[in-house]
């Protein structure tokens, strides 16, 4: 048993997968998983697969993969304020918060390893668990120079702590995306 303060990391991910023969759909099989990670370093892994080894048996996992994203929700919500402390906590000491290889130095700059990329001349490309950043003048030569490299692209998880990131990547950097409504 834990307490909400204890919670440190809280990552959600949610995935459809659809099966495919000659174009036409043949099945589809949905997974989920939760992984709570504590002030101690513990680490709990929830998930469901309709398309695990088992899946004959007990295929319908729909009503399971609810519950676990009702849990996540409900988890989030209440350590939403410890979480979101421990980056101010860090920001108010060092002028910055640290997030997944990453310094974010409020309405100024986030850099990534040793690399900056100031706010102003950067776009943030949100992609599902994670947000790119490249210059916003960025052309077919620095795509060619990246792919030749072999370097990581410059990016951050946004799985990890999402609601957390994301509140602090708009009240300190004015970023922010559109929401897509669940149909």
């Amino acid at each position: 048993m834990f307490r909400f303060e204890q919670i440190v990391g809280l990552f959600f991910s949610r995935t459809i997968t659809t099966q495919r023969m000659n174009f036409v759909k043949v099945g589809e099989a949905e997974s989920a998983a939760l992984k709570i990670t504590t002030d101690t370093g513990k680490k709990i892994i929830l998930d469901f697969d309709e398309a695990g080894f088992f899946y004959g048996w007990n295929s319908d996992k729909t009503k399971d993969i609810s519950n676990l994203r009702d849990l996540y929700l409900y988890l989030a919500e209440h350590s939403f304020s410890h979480r979101l402390a421990r980056y101010l906590k860090e920001l108010k000491a060092n002028g910055y918060f640290t997030h997944d290889e990453c310094r974010f130095y409020p309405r100024d700059k986030v850099v990534f390893r040793s690399k900056e990329f100031p706010i102003g001349s950067t776009s943030f490309l949100k992609s599902y668990g994670y947000i790119v950043m490249r210059k916003k003048d960025y052309g077919i030569l620095d795509k060619i120079r990246q792919e030749v490299s072999f370097t990581k692209i410059p990016q951050f998880n946004t799985q990890t702590n999402t609601d957390v990131i994301f509140y602090l990547l708009e009240k300190f950097f004015g970023l922010t995306w559109s929401r897509k409504t669940e149909g």
